[in-house]
């Protein structure tokens, strides 16, 4: 009788261990929590933002830039994402109001404010470009700026560090003597006005 001895080499396990960060988490299927894979499996694993959050990409375990993505367990790995703030700034600009001045020379004003912090802010007058807006805990105040005939127009880009922009502008009017616009007299002052021989 002859005996045969067959060697059955077993699989080597690993594990996949998910890194969740600040903005977001990294979820698998099947879960990889506590869990040892056969060498050679595959896991999906999906990259989900926080509110406010966006997905950057991979920083390591996976080797495209697809979320989900799918990954052949080969050794131990560590999967983790990175996140980055998509909440742009918020602009309100409080002075000038919009529409028609009483005053030529006015302030420009107002508050900036971001989830994370303000990266920059530029003024722009009539579409040129005038420079930095210095900001205190967020608001901007420039003192005596003399408005020109007509139409004024007064803008703010600001950008987080995330890259996030926003922009808000606002229309001021002055012109001579201007206390109220044609549009601001009241209806009965104009039908008053009318019925005068």
């Amino acid at each position: 009788q002859s005996t045969f001895l067959v060697n059955v080499a077993e699989l080597p396990f690993f594990q996949v261990l998910t890194n969740s960060s600040s903005g977001g988490q990294v979820r698998s299927d099947p879960q990889t929590f506590y869990s040892r894979f056969a060498t050679g499996s595959t896991i999906e694993v999906t990259a989900v933002p926080d509110s406010g959050s966006s997905f950057a990409g991979w920083l390591s375990g996976v080797s495209s830039s697809d979320n989900p993505a799918s990954i052949t367990v080969l050794s131990n790995t560590v999967v983790a994402a990175l996140f980055k703030d998509a909440v742009p700034p918020q602009v309100s600009i409080t002075a000038p109001l919009a529409g028609p001045s009483e005053n030529q020379v006015v302030q420009f004003a107002g508050v900036i404010e971001d989830n994370v912090s303000v990266a920059s802010a530029k003024w722009y007058r009539d579409a040129v470009l005038i420079g930095d807006l210095p900001l205190t805990n967020g608001h901007f105040l420039v003192d005596g700026i003399r408005l020109n005939r007509g139409s004024n127009q007064f803008k703010v880009v600001a950008q987080d560090g995330a890259g996030n922009d926003t922009e808000t502008a606002v229309q001021a009017y002055w012109s001579p003597g201007l206390v109220l616009s044609v549009g601001d007299v009241p209806a009965r002052w104009r039908e008053a006005d009318s019925q005068v021989v």
